[in-house]
């Protein structure tokens, strides 16, 4: 584009272009061409039409020629008459190039849009009186048409001046003499939407050229209408959804669709019809401006140019089979006043907004309906947009151009203002309780406003219910906003629908119908006009938690069953209302069905913190979602409850009771087993039912089995019949049980089934008769403990049994227990050789002296013991024996300085007065003891020297070269998708896995074989070796280190006693010389934290997250920790050195 136009083509139109049409004329539609045989309709080509257009010029063609261009600007169309003959239309490219070209429409006109999307070109096409705008494709071809709807007027046929498309391709302007129609299409169907008459607006009306229309270019239903020449009118539009009620309990969600004279009506609570089909359709007389539904959704009311007709539709009461019964011209107004809205205000009142300043309240007096009063203009702000009725049917909204809300009460005094950046859509919501209007109001930009306030973005449409502000965002989610919050601080789902109530994904592009939560449903409707209607789980959980609040849970199981909810919610919800209710909650059921479905479902959960928690969390604050939130015993209190309330009843359901006992965590068998044994000796009729719902329940072995543990043989006969037992087998072993007595038939049950405890009982209720196979059974089944208890109190019997329990701890290793258990039977001997083998060397001389033994042998066992104490380093305890006992100085200090115990070996040499052991003894162990902590102390700086510059080494090592760190042979110069480190540590050298896919080829090739325990044992020395150049290398290290700092930590007590030993001994070189070696070793491991471990970050031993057979066999991801440096302890060096 420059300042001048410059031709771009200059093309000739000629007839020749025709030819360029692909279309073939072969004469089907002539007479002479078609087959008129016998049962030629049945037999016609149903694809074939049965006449074909050649062309024919309409007589009412002005021969204007007519240009658009496409959306894109890559194409223009073109329609001009050829020769007077025929109207054609040429499709041009960009560059000039002839497209295409129309196929012959008999009498189609000059009028022509070109869609802003690009599919359809729309244009006109007479037949007889009768006017269609009818559609062709780029190359030429028919794509559908419509019937124009226009009363006639006089003589003249009605004639089609233009055709405009809005700038989104959703609205068709079409304009004719005296008026335009705006035409929008759904599932195939074209609805016509308003028609817009020029004698609403000022100027001439004689002889007056026909209106001309322009959409704006960027607001998609703005619209620019010129009429008489001389004035301009700019027209804003908006989509809107004539819907009833939303809230209980008139909320049957009926809808109703303009389309010209008729009105589509569709109740969705009990008809869920598909557009363009509706439950019931209407014609009045004229086309329908307006439609509004009454809050108790029985009576609605349509604005024709005319007046208003009211519809009574008592669909609340007559449901779908209710018929309409219009009272046409119910209020009579005159047509050139532009009448745009009418909404209900209150029961018995409408009010109508006329042009954008006037509203008329008109009432219903006896049947008539007469003028109640109007709105004054000083009231509004110049330029009202819309009107609506508030939720409660007691207060009208009026919004100005400018987004100001004002709102009349039902005396039309003003009761509150509210202003929005821009006019929007508006609804409302009263709280009663805070005596607080609440409107919501959405943008035509998608942002939506509480109160004046923006409160999100990205919104689509919006429906209010009672409990929710439902939403749908351009990001195709469905989101429940609860009202119940704070109107201060909305919870606002995230986007995330998995897991989340309030939020849930939807076709992309859906909007919004109507919602009806009396029976939980939300209808959309899709961009291509069909509708969908779903059960989101806000609205059916909130309905579900409304009726159990109100005690109605015949109507919460009801929905629960339905729509596949928990059962556990009924109680979870409010748990002390339902243990309360539990005699309601049984009368509303009523189902001996219905409440075993509930008590098999129950579990230790609470559903409301953990599947159906409403709340929303923030991951920033701190917040957690309840993963799963366990009651104790839960399942057990409501099944006690349950059957206290089954056995109150007239009659007592078996069923139930044996379902709640069977339904207990653990099933607690034995008590419905016995229940139904004693309805078997009462002769109950429902004795085998009961069997067979509780085999129908349970295993019918365990069952076999606690019925043997109850000793009902005849039951266990009943339930072995219903198993699929061999009654070869249980019928010979019931046989013989029954010929046994009655302690030696519980004893043979109770033993059969495992339960030891109960067969030593019926052996001991046996007396002396059974003792000797009562202690036979004790040793088999290892019972001391219980069998001690049943015979505490016949001293014979016990002190066999403790002895008998000594000697088996005995043969276990637990020798100090059996010691006890022989000194408590006064066996000194074995009392003291069970001492003597657990090391307890003092109350092994307690028990000798208690034999009696001699001194010479006291003195014998004390040397013994004193040996075996020395071998495993208790020096103290050996001192002790060697100078109490033995009466050896000279050992006992040996051994005090063994253990570094100088400050005791010199108190009992200043005790016995042998002083020359300071030289003989002392000396040479303080010598010792000094020569021994200097070489640890050099070892420990030694290892922590040379450890940690290894780890230094292992980790440039890794960060240089990372292939060859971890052994991966070959290639050195590996790809990027090639990983650096093994998926296995077990794995040999070459095994790689991919930074993108997290699996090794191997692990690939084989299938990922599961570890066996072998090879994790084989794993384990792997690492416990640590061998260099191993990728198990650093973690042995570290790990090294950490032990490393235990040992320092033990040392230090003994290098303290050692420094002490040697300055009281005159050696202060030797002693200040382990002082300076602990320092050192602390400051190296100081060092050594602060150079290696705290500069490098956690390393992984295994870097690969574990495949799911590795997860199976509990192999996980581990990191290598460094020491804790915490546990080092300060060293406590003595302060004259």
């Amino acid at each position: 584009m420059t300042r001048r136009f410059e031709p771009l083509a200059d093309f000739s139109l000629t007839e020749e272009d025709l030819k360029l049409s692909k279309h073939v004329n072969v004469g089907w539609g002539k007479k002479e061409t078609q087959f008129k045989g016998k049962r030629a309709a049945a037999l016609r080509d149903p694809t074939m039409p049965e006449r074909v257009d050649e062309g024919v010029l309409s007589s009412a063609d002005t021969k204007d020629t007519k240009l658009s261009w496409r959306g894109d600007g890559q194409y223009v169309a073109l329609s001009t008459v050829q020769d007077g003959k025929r109207r054609i239309i040429r499709i041009f490219s960009r560059s000039g190039e002839l497209d295409g070209v129309s196929e012959p429409v008999d009498g189609m006109e000059g009028a022509l849009s070109w869609r802003p999307s690009g599919n359809i070109i729309a244009s006109v096409k007479r037949t007889g009186s009768d006017l269609e705008v009818i559609f062709f494709e780029r190359n030429g071809l028919r794509h559908g048409e419509f019937p124009v709807r226009v009363p006639r007027t006089g003589s003249q046929p009605a004639v089609i001046y233009d055709l405009e498309w809005n700038m989104d391709s959703t609205v068709l302007a079409v304009c004719l003499e005296d008026r335009v129609q705006l035409w929008t299409t759904m599932n195939y169907h074209w609805y016509l939407k308003s028609e817009i008459f020029c004698k609403s607006f000022p100027g001439p009306s004689l002889n007056s050229p026909p209106p001309r229309v322009k959409w704006h270019p960027e607001r998609a239903l703005q619209l620019s209408m010129a009429t008489f020449g001389r004035v301009i009118t700019e027209l804003d539009f908006a989509w809107f959804i004539h819907r009833g009620a939303t809230s209980p309990p008139f909320d049957l969600g009926i809808v109703a669709v303009i389309d010209g004279s008729n009105l589509k009506l569709t109740p969705f609570r009990y008809a869920n019809m598909p557009p363009p089909m509706s439950l019931c359709e209407i014609t009045l007389d004229s086309n329908v401006i307006d439609v509004a539904v009454s809050p108790a959704s029985d009576i609605l009311a349509a604005l024709t140019a005319g007046g208003v007709d009211l519809i009574n539709w008592d669909i609340p009461h007559l449901k779908r089979k209710a018929p309409t019964q219009v009272q046409k011209f119910a209020i009579k107004l005159e047509a050139h006043l532009n009448y745009r809205q009418i909404c209900f205000f209150g029961p018995d009142k409408v009010a109508l907004l006329r042009g954008a300043g006037a509203i008329e309240i008109y009432q219903r007096t006896e049947g008539f309906w007469g003028k109640f009063g109007e709105i004054e203009d000083s009231q509004l702000v110049a330029g009202v947009s819309s009107i609506t009725l508030s939720s409660d049917g007691s207060s009208l909204l009026c919004e100005s151009v400018s987004g100001e809300v004002v709102v009349f009460d039902e005396t039309l005094v003003s009761l509150d203002r509210q202003n929005h950046p821009q006019a929007c859509l508006i609804y409302d919501q009263y709280d009663v309780a805070e005596q607080k209007r609440k409107i919501f109001a959405l943008g035509p930009s998608g942002r939506l406003f509480y109160n004046g306030k923006p409160l999100l973005n990205g919104c689509t449409s919006f429906v209010l219910t009672h409990q929710h502000l439902i939403i749908t965002t351009i990001q195709n989610f469905l989101k429940f906003i609860s009202l119940r919050d704070n109107a201060d601080d909305f919870q606002i789902p995230p986007d995330d629908a998995a897991g989340n109530e309030l939020c849930r994904a939807i076709e992309r592009g859906g909007k919004l119908v109507t919602v009806i939560p009396s029976t939980f449903a939300v209808v959309l409707q899709m961009p291509r006009g069909n509708l969908e209607t779903i059960y989101p789980r806000a609205l059916v959980l909130a309905g579900i938690r409304e009726c159990i609040d109100s005690k109605d849970y015949k109507a919460a199981f009801s929905y629960c069953r339905t729509h596949r909810v928990d059962f556990n919610l009924l109680h979870d919800h409010n748990a002390e209302q339902f243990m309360n209710s539990i005699d309601l909650f049984l009368d509303q059921i009523d189902s001996v069905q219905y409440i075993d479905l509930f008590l098999s479902q129950l579990r230790d959960e609470d559903v409301s913190k953990s599947m159906y928690d409403w709340r929303i969390y923030d991951p920033t604050k701190g917040e957690k979602p309840h993963s799963l939130a366990e009651i104790a015993k839960k399942t057990n209190k409501i099944c006690d409850a349950m059957l206290e309330g089954i056995q109150r009843r007239n009659s007592p359901s078996i069923q139930n009771l044996v379902t709640c006992y069977v339904s207990k965590r653990p099933a607690d068998l034995d008590s419905g087993l016995l229940m139904i044994s004693e309805m078997k000796r009462n002769g109950s009729d429902d004795a085998d039912l009961a069997i067979e719902h509780i085999c129908f329940l349970a295993d019918v072995n365990l069952l076999y089995d606690h019925s043997l543990g109850i000793y009902d043989l005849e039951l266990a006969l009943l339930i072995a019949q219903q198993s699929q037992k061999d009654p070869r087998e249980y019928l010979p072993f019931l046989q013989s049980i029954r010929d046994m007595e009655s302690l030696r038939q519980k004893f043979f049950i109770d033993d059969f089934l495992g339960r030891h405890k109960k067969a030593a009982n019926s052996l001991h209720e046996m007396g002396d008769l059974g003792f000797v196979e009562l202690l036979e059974y004790t040793v088999k089944h290892e019972l001391y403990r219980h069998v001690t208890s049943l015979v505490q109190y016949d001293d014979e019997k016990r002190r066999i049994i403790v002895k008998s329990h000594a000697e088996y701890l005995m043969t276990s290793s637990s020798y100090k227990e059996a010691g006890i258990s022989f000194e408590y039977l006064n066996c000194w001997e074995r009392a003291l050789d069970a001492y003597q083998k657990c090391g307890l060397w003092q109350e092994a001389l307690y028990a000798a002296s208690r034999i009696p033994l001699s001194n010479e042998e006291i003195t014998e066992l004390s040397g013994i013991l004193a040996d075996a104490l020395t071998e495993g380093r208790d020096f103290k305890n050996a001192a002790t024996l060697f100078l109490d006992y033995r009466n050896d100085v000279r050992e006992a200090v040996s051994c005090y300085c063994r253990g570094s115990f100088f400050q005791d070996a010199m108190r009992v040499i200043a005790l016995k007065q042998s002083f020359d052991l300071l030289e003989e003894v002392v000396d040479p162990g303080l010598i010792e003891a000094f020569n021994t902590t200097s070489e640890l102390i050099a070892d420990f700086i030694a290892q922590i020297k040379s450890q940690t510059s290894r780890i230094k080494v292992l980790r440039e090592k890794k960060e240089n070269d990372p292939v060859a760190f971890y052994g991966a042979s070959g290639e050195t110069d590996a790809p990027d998708n090639v990983s650096v480190a093994g998926t296995d540590l077990s794995t040999a050298a070459g095994s790689t896995f991919t930074r993108y896919t997290d699996k090794t080829p191997g692990s690939i090739a084989t299938n990922a074989t599961r570890k066996t325990s072998k090879n994790r044992r084989r794993e384990e020395r792997k690492k416990a070796r640590g061998k260099k150049g191993s990728v198990y290398e650093e973690e042995y290290l570290v790990n090294s280190i950490g032990r490393l700092i235990s040992r320092v930590n033990e040392t230090q007590e003994e290098s303290h006693r050692t420094m002490e030993g040697l300055i009281r001994r005159g050696m202060r070189e030797r002693a200040e010389s382990i002082q300076v070696g602990m320092q050192s070793v602390l400051a190296a491991l100081e060092i050594a934290r602060k150079d290696v471990f705290d500069t490098a970050p956690e390393m992984l031993t295994n870097i690969a997250p574990p495949n799911e057979e590795e997860l199976e066999d509990g192999a996980e991801t581990k990191m290598i920790k460094p020491p804790d440096f915490s546990t080092i302890k300060p060293f406590q060096g003595l302060s004259i050195l």
